[in-house]
């Protein structure tokens, strides 16, 4: 079963004996009341996140990709029209990563591509597409690969 993310939140890490430097991660609240997390977000695309989530309000008046992107009306038109779906849907436990995949096409023609969840979060802010998490991974959140996004 697939839950449906309600909200996005970015946060950082502080480095520890453990995790000897600062990592970011995304944590997708889901409509069941869970909390799926992800860690080792790039930081360039946390940046677009917390940007898209929360507007950021920062004295930097340049623009980031995503909100170019999200200025041109033509672009949400096609992504809403064009992303159908968007899931994050595996874990390679060996390779030590999660995967997204996202549903493109129409009625009639669809293709699936398997994508960086974090990168998959922003497609779904810029399309307006809900993003979705794979119950399964929740359930094997107790499995902590060296690098998950």
């Amino acid at each position: 079963m697939n839950l449906r993310v309600l909200k996005i939140d970015v946060f950082t890490m502080q480095a520890s004996e453990a995790l000897p430097f600062q990592d970011i991660g995304v944590a997708c609240h889901l409509e069941n009341g869970q909390t799926f997390v992800m860690t080792s977000i790039p930081s360039d695309i946390a940046l677009e996140i917390l940007k898209m989530t929360q507007r950021s309000k920062g004295a930097d008046p340049r623009k980031s990709i995503s909100e170019v992107l999200a200025s041109i009306p033509e672009v949400e038109t096609v992504l809403q029209r064009t992303v159908k779906d968007i899931i994050i849907d595996s874990c390679d436990h060996k390779k030590g990563y999660y995967s997204a995949t996202i549903t493109l096409g129409n009625d009639e023609k669809q293709r699936q591509v398997k994508v960086i969840p974090s990168h998959a979060i922003l497609v779904s802010l810029l399309s307006g597409v809900d993003i979705y998490v794979n119950d399964k991974l929740i359930n094997h959140r107790n499995y902590k690969p060296p690098y998950v996004a």
